[in-house]
């Protein structure tokens, strides 16, 4: 099935022993996973595993039984009636023990670093009863339900304890926006539909043509053993460095997402508060920061409590640039190719209508009826849509777009006062061009602020009480730390990785402008000391000279590979071939290992002085 054939090659490098594939699953199909019996210790409340106490208690009996049978070799007169007594009533306290702990035994399954993929649509049932796993809203998620006995004749109540957080992937076709609990399906999972440009259409057929009619020698011009077995190794390292880094925070019971994004509040002022769905975009978006950070941690300086030894990565603007990528599909309310229709063709399609509601009048020109609002109708819609190509029905149009939409509140919807057969469909808030998102986001990803900041101020806001925390020694609590584990200062850091040549600054994730979008001026807005930018011309040719570099991509350390101005081929064959390499080395990294300057040690320069941005400011008329 064609809706599964990304997920089925993503997870392919992944361990049996991660990722589970589905094609269906029961409602309770997961509860009946292996586990571990368990129960909960009344002082403490955490669960122990029950099979080592049992047994205990079984030994402590068959202890106790061989002391009776030694007791009764005895002669009568010497035995201690008393003792067997005793023992007897013992056994009998230990066996109500053992019953009494199999009464209060739960079943503990661990999901923790599980990838579940359901290569169909999964039964709306199974959701529901994994909605509070899928919410994170504890660790451990406790579920009481009836099942048959072993003999199939009786039901009897079981309790499962589900330890983890999973991650659940499906493919689904089919809209579900009438199920009763939608909307809290739609807050805990993300809709992505891949791009099927025509390039990708042609680049499958020719792959697909070379699988089923090549030799074993053509297949592996598509995608060769030795990059396929590279990839593994590569994803078990990344799980076995994540593993370790969680496991670390979970032995101390540590809570929180174990790494220090120092920009957050910039993030959290960004995104509009008028709306609960701010709160699940917000999660998200902090989350992908977080995970990002953590693959890619060997190579970013953190935060370490010198008490625990316990590392916190520090996320940097590399992280959020990556993450805004994935916010573009994730920030929506509705589905991808719905959003596409909502710009394309809803919007464009309502802008043509006449500004009034529509009128009908008698032969004497007299209004006679007149819509309550201005709307477009299913036939406008579809004829709008055979205007640009394309050929769909009005039960389509209905059922794949404008019931969904109308359910996830993007376009209301009113009976037609002069056609009672017909609804007119409007935005529901006609000045939000995007329509489901309320992260503000320009088309190549850039992070909307409708106001300036002191990014500098900001940045150091965010240490300075947690460096000032002293340990019960009176000794510094927590340090900042480089990547080869050299403690820096903060100074150091914000120059090395979020005012450096090196990395991603703010200019190139950040865009500052006010609310009504008219362009007053650009300007340079000073974040601290040092020599002013003397030639502004000079700047933007800088800038210039780096945006043509980065159509023209070759190897630092190869001579084999094809420059290109595929950015992802690129990165692909250092991963690859240069396994622990850097794809942009700095000018440091130039001259320690004697590397040709390729224009890329640029990075994404948009400053030439430390603590110093280039913003677009854009001011209110």
């Amino acid at each position: 099935m064609k809706e599964n054939r990304i997920l089925q090659l993503v997870s392919d490098p992944f361990s049996d022993s991660i990722v589970l594939k589905f094609n269906n699953m029961t409602d309770k199909a997961l509860f009946h996973q292996n586990g571990v019996e368990a129960v909960k210790d009344e002082n403490t409340g955490k669960y122990l595993e029950l099979k080592p106490i049992l047994n205990e208690l079984v030994a402590e009996i068959e202890e106790l039984h061989e002391k009776i049978d030694d007791e009764k070799d005895k002669g009568h007169q010497q035995r201690d009636k008393k003792a067997i007594k005793s023992w007897k009533l013992e056994i009998r306290k230990k066996q109500e023990q053992h019953k009494d702990l199999k009464s209060k035994a739960v079943k503990i399954i661990d999901l923790d670093g599980k990838a579940f993929i359901f290569l169909d649509t999964p039964h709306a049932g199974l959701f529901n009863n994994l909605m509070s796993l899928l919410s994170q809203d504890s660790r451990e998620q406790l579920y009481l339900f009836t099942d048959k006995d072993s003999s199939g004749n009786h039901h009897q109540s079981k309790t499962v304890v589900l330890r983890g957080s999973p991650l659940i992937m499906s493919t689904q076709v089919v809209d579900d926006t009438r199920n009763k609990r939608f909307a809290e399906k739609n807050r805990r999972f993300i809709h992505v539909n891949p791009n099927t440009s025509e390039e990708k259409i042609k680049e499958a057929k020719r792959q697909i043509a070379i699988r089923l009619a090549g030799l074993p020698e053509d297949i592996e011009s598509i995608v060769s053993t030795k990059d396929i077995e590279k990839s593994k190794e590569i994803v078990q390292r990344v799980c076995a460095n994540l593993k370790q880094h969680n496991k670390s925070h979970v032995d101390a019971g540590i809570k929180g997402s174990g790494i220090k994004i120092p920009y957050y509040s910039i993030l959290s002022s960004s995104i509009s508060s008028e709306e609960s769905w701010s709160m699940t975009v917000l999660t998200r978006l902090l989350n992908y920061i977080g995970i990002i950070t953590k693959v890619n941690m060997g190579s970013r300086p953190a935060i370490v409590d010198t008490e625990t030894g316990i590392l916190y990565p520090v996320a940097i603007y590399d992280d959020l640039m990556d993450a805004l990528e994935m916010m573009k599909t994730a920030s929506l309310t509705i589905r991808p190719y719905q959003q596409e229709l909502y710009n394309t063709v809803f919007l464009p399609a309502f802008a043509e209508l006449d500004p009034e509601p529509n009128t009908r009048t008698n032969e004497y020109g007299t209004i006679i009826a007149k819509e309550s609002v201005v709307g477009i109708t299913t036939k406008q819609l579809v004829d709008k849509m055979k205007q640009q190509g394309n050929e769909v029905s009005n039960d389509a149009i209905y059922e794949n777009y404008l019931r969904p939409l109308t359910k996830q509140g993007v376009i209301n919807s009113v009976r037609s006062i002069i056609n009672g057969k017909e609804n007119l469909y409007y935005p529901v808030n006609s000045e939000n061009e995007t329509g489901a998102s309320v992260l503000p986001l320009t088309d190549d990803c850039r992070l909307v602020l409708n106001k300036s900041f002191d990014e500098k101020d900001v940045l150091e806001e965010s240490y300075r009480t947690l460096l000032g925390r002293r340990s019960n020694g009176g000794e510094v609590k927590y340090k900042i730390i480089d990547i080869d584990s050299s403690e820096i200062s903060l100074t150091a850091l914000l120059e090395r990785y979020f005012f450096s040549e090196n990395h991603h600054t703010s200019c190139s994730v950040i865009e500052t402008k006010y609310y009504n979008n008219v362009i007053e001026e650009s300007s340079i807005v000073e974040q601290i000391k040092d020599s002013e930018i003397e030639n502004l011309d000079e700047e933007n040719e800088l800038f210039h000279h780096q945006e043509s570099l980065k159509k023209s991509y070759q190897c630092y350390y190869c001579d084999q590979f094809e420059p290109t101005d595929n950015k992802d081929d690129y990165e692909k064959h250092v991963v690859l071939s240069h396994d622990g390499k850097l794809a942009y080395p700095s000018k440091v990294d130039l001259e320690r290992n004697n590397l040709k300057p390729q224009g890329k040690e640029l990075g994404n320069l948009m400053i030439k002085n430390k603590y110093k941005s280039s913003l677009l400011l854009i001011t209110d008329r």
